[in-house]
């Protein structure tokens, strides 16, 4: 494969640099590229500015030759796609593996300094993919990784490091206010740690005739002296010994009773005590509702840790993380590279917000020529003790048998509200309420379905129920009559009519890997071309997936940015004049999408997805963001989740064709404001009184 050499002054491009946050990947697309342009998937492209200063250096991945010209160039972080590894590692440290893997494997040089201190006693990598062997190395040390321009491979651990440079408002322009994600406040949070093993010792008084002694606590390890001598004591298979030990009911029994004397009988032992702290931050719950979050983290063995743990995240999430969107013009700026890196800390001072501090930097775009776009935010980070993580991270590992990625035990979220009730709630809620509360269990227990990250009803507006991402609506006219579920939909009539939703990271499938995505649709247009778009994320160059009726088919798309499919799943899709419920599910890990149709598996399909790119255009209902696909009929109820929605959950939000938002109450007022309003039903036969 040939070196291609491109500069700025001489060869008339557009360029877009995108440094990918999952992996801080820099992903360079060159498009408006003059059809004769020579260049080859694999070829390595050295692109320098006017002044002839090489900026960025990289592998071809994709050439679109249909119309414009386009190349998709990665990092040379690509190498570690197109390497395999077969190779048993022993008794070596995480970036050790990753050092050996890239000196071994790769033409990249390992400049990393990272010390875990810790050992993996086995990991084999049977054929795996380099890229697949370093992203589990670097999971396990909550690290990034990236390759610079130079091909030095580094490994950065999040908030490590403060960049040198600032943002303020001097020399920099915000896009837009700055944006609060309620999706991960925690204002209610409770620590599930290991149990405390303390020592004590009591002195109690023989009679010459008492055989039981009964402890304070349930006894772990023992030692008994009487009159100063040490007595022995069973053990499993002895047939010899002076006492016995019944946990179950705290008693030491002997079997001669200890001679009379106070205090003569003294019993060392050691015993184990929960932990289980909870913290709660009034104000916010005030505020925002209570928002509890379970840690479960077994590396926590007292409750002096575990206490800091819990008002570590306290301080942390008891209020809305911002996020916020920043643009310079200067080409100095634009240029540097080494500055503005993902997942370091930077300072911004916003004057005339009053927002000042040290934020995290989220995703670095480039755009020729000289845009710089720097995506900064809270540091949603909520690891306290990183030794012992990595610690605990590497056990899992070795327990595992097919050594496959480590999934975070700090993920169970349990969204909960509190409720007075005047009948009596249980399992048998369905049956002892009236029929018309039926849609009232999931809040009860049943279902976790409130825990979206966007979700739109579409009743009277765009806004979103679940979180801050509300939509704009163009043109599309509001429907009462004809609708899923709720009081409306919108109809929409083709081109230009649409809803817009700003671009959010809440919408990007690599930040949880796993995604759903539902709809109801109705359309009696069997649309044939570039068929109509229910729901997209993406613009020309800038593509990522869209929800697609075509030709009596369903199909959802995932893409590159150039707009190639990495992956399209179909079913079918009727052109009648009934409502349609639509499911589609991503795992991007796996590679695997699925798509269901009235609750039913219609399509699913498996492939690469490693090449997915989240973009930064809007999220468009009924159309897509290039002006093409504009949708034709009714929609209404489209949600967004960050996971895979259960059997359970699906068939909640089907309802036997009837439909359900997890976002109503059964007075038909709609959740997320934080305050107290009644359940009812119609024939005020039971009152629920709650607060989400």
């Amino acid at each position: 494969m040939a070196t291609r050499t491109f500069t700025d002054d001489t060869d008339i491009f557009r360029s877009r640099i995108v440094q990918e946050d999952r992996t801080n990947t820099d992903i360079l697309t060159l498009t408006a590229m003059p059809n004769d342009t020579t260049i080859e998937i694999g070829d390595t492209v050295e692109y320098k500015d006017r002044d002839a200063t090489l900026i960025f250096s990289g592998i071809v991945q994709e050439i679109e030759d249909e119309g414009e010209k386009k190349a998709v160039v990665w990092d040379h972080g690509a190498e570690l796609l197109q390497r395999n590894v077969n190779e048993i590692f022993t008794s070596k440290s995480p970036e050790a593996i990753i050092e050996d893997v890239i000196n071994d494997y790769t033409s990249l040089t390992y400049v990393s300094t990272i010390s875990s201190g810790v050992t993996i006693a086995i990991y084999p990598a049977n054929n795996k993919r380099a890229w697949d062997v370093v992203s589990e190395m670097a999971e396990i040390l909550l690290a990034n990784f990236r390759v610079d321009k130079n091909k030095n491979f580094n490994l950065d651990l999040k908030a490590d490091t403060v960049s040198s440079k600032g943002i303020d408002t001097q020399d920099w322009t915000i896009r837009g206010p700055w944006r609060e994600n309620k999706q991960s406040l925690v204002n209610s949070c409770t620590v599930e740690a290991d149990r405390q093993v303390l020592d004590t010792q009591e002195s109690l008084n023989g009679t010459g005739a008492q055989t039981d002694f009964v402890l304070a606590q349930i006894p772990i390890d023992v030692k008994v002296t009487v009159g100063g001598t040490e007595k022995t004591g069973y053990v499993d298979g002895s047939s010899t010994g002076d006492y016995q030990v019944k946990k179950k009911t705290k008693t030491i029994e002997f079997d001669t009773a200890p001679a009379s004397g106070t205090n003569n009988v003294v019993v060392d032992y050691t015993y184990s005590i929960p932990i289980k702290p909870r913290r709660r931050d009034l104000a916010s719950i005030t505020s925002y509702g209570q928002h509890d979050k379970v840690y479960r983290v077994p590396y926590i063995t007292s409750r002096d840790e575990a206490r800091k743990y819990a008002d570590y995240i306290i301080d942390s999430f008891a209020n809305p993380l911002k996020t916020s969107i920043w643009i310079n013009r200067s080409n100095t700026e634009f240029n540097n590279f080494e500055s503005y890196v993902p997942n370091q800390l930077i300072s911004v001072n916003d004057t005339i917000r009053n927002v000042t501090g040290n934020f995290l930097i989220k995703k670095v775009v480039r755009t020729y020529p000289g845009t710089l776009e720097i995506h900064v935010g809270d540091d949603p980070d909520d690891i306290l003790f990183w030794e012992k993580e990595v610690q605990q991270r590497i056990k899992q590992l070795e327990e595992k048998d097919d050594n496959s990625t480590i999934i975070n035990e700090d993920e169970s979220v349990i969204e909960t509200f509190d409720v007075e009730v005047d009948v009596t709630i249980n399992r048998q809620l369905k049956r002892t309420l009236p029929d018309d509360l039926h849609y009232l269990a999931p809040f009860l227990g049943e279902s976790s379905l409130s825990d979206g990250v966007a979700y739109y009803n579409l009743d009277a507006n765009a806004n979103d129920s679940a979180g801050t991402n509300d939509g704009t609506v163009n043109g599309a006219t509001l429907d009462t009559t004809d609708k899923a579920v709720g009081a409306g939909s919108y109809a929409f009539a083709g081109s230009p009519q649409r809803i817009n939703i700003p671009d959010s990271d809440d919408f990007d499938f690599e930040q949880t890997n796993l995604f759903t995505i539902s709809f109801w649709a109705k359309t009696s247009n069997d649309a044939a071309g570039t068929g109509l778009h229910v729901v997209s994320h993406g613009d020309s160059g800038d593509y990522s997936w869209g929800c697609q009726i075509k030709a009596s088919a369903a199909n959802f798309f995932i893409w590159t940015p150039a707009g190639a499919a990495l992956a399209q799943c179909s079913g079918s899709w009727t052109a009648d004049t009934g409502w349609h419920f639509y499911v589609w599910r991503i795992n991007m890990t796996a590679g695997t999408t699925e798509m269901y149709r009235d609750n039913v598996l219609e399509g699913s399909t498996s492939g690469t997805l490693t090449s997915y790119v989240s973009g930064s255009a809007d999220i468009i209902i009924g159309g897509r963001a290039d002006g093409s696909a504009y949708f034709q009929g009714n929609i209404d109820e489209v949600g967004f989740w960050q996971r895979y929605l259960s059997t359970a959950d699906m068939t909640s939000l089907w309802n036997s064709g009837s439909g359900f938002n997890p976002y109503m109450r059964a007075d038909m007022s709609e959740i997320g404001d934080g305050t107290q309003r009644p359940f009812r039903s119609s024939g005020d036969s039971g009152v629920l009184l709650g607060r989400c």
